[in-house]
C-alpha cells in the first residue's frame, strides 16, 4: 500500500497543475525536478507512434547508459509530446503511445523494464522548436529521493 501511494504522490506531484499558484513549490519537489538530466530524445514521425531505425537507434544509445546506472538511485521517465499535432484529445493518448513504443522496444529487446514511468503531455507549447523535433519521447533521469521501487501494480490493485 505504501508504494502505490507513493506512485500516486509522485503521479500527482510530477503532472497535476498547482491547486494554488501563490503555494511554494515544496523543497523536495523542486530538488526532484531539478535532478533532471536528459538521457535521450527519441523522434517520431508527426502523428506516428511507431519506430523508426533512426528512433530504435536511438534507444540503443540510451540503454547502454542506462545498464550502468543503479537503477535503485534513479527513475527512468519515458516523457512523450505530441504538441500542436491535433486537439489535446488526440495529442494526449498519441504522447502516451510513444513513451509506450519506446518502453515496449526497450523491454523486448533488452529486458530492461526497473524503474520506468510513462508519461504522456499532450499539448505544450514548443513554439521555438521545429516542428520535426517537437514529436518525440524525452528519456530522462531523476534522482530517486523518495527511495521509490517497482510496485507489484496487480497485487496493489487487488488488494485496494
Amino acid at each position: 500500500m505504501k508504494l502505490f501511494i507513493a506512485y500516486l504522490l509522485f503521479f500527482l506531484l510530477t503532472n497535476a497543475p498547482v491547486a494554488f499558484a501563490n503555494d511554494p513549490t515544496p523543497a523536495e519537489v523542486t530538488s526532484f525536478l531539478n535532478s533532471r538530466q536528459l538521457v535521450s530524445i527519441v523522434y517520431f514521425q508527426p502523428g506516428s507512434s511507431v519506430l523508426s531505425s533512426l528512433a530504435k537507434k536511438s534507444i540503443d544509445s540510451a540503454v547502454s547508459r542506462l545498464k550502468l546506472l543503479d537503477m535503485k538511485k534513479v527513475l527512468v521517465r519515458l516523457e512523450g509530446f505530441a504538441p500542436l499535432e491535433g486537439t489535446e484529445k488526440v495529442n494526449a493518448p498519441l504522447s502516451m503511445r510513444r513513451a509506450l513504443a519506446v518502453m515496449s522496444y526497450m523491454r523486448d529487446k533488452y529486458h530492461l523494464e526497473t524503474g520506468l514511468f510513462l508519461i504522456g503531455c499532450g499539448n505544450r507549447n514548443f513554439s521555438e522548436m521545429s516542428k520535426d523535433k517537437r514529436s518525440r519521447v524525452e528519456i530522462a533521469l531523476y534522482d530517486n529521493i523518495w527511495n521509490i521501487e517497482e510496485a507489484p501494480v496487480g497485487d496493489l490493485i487487488l488488494n485496494w
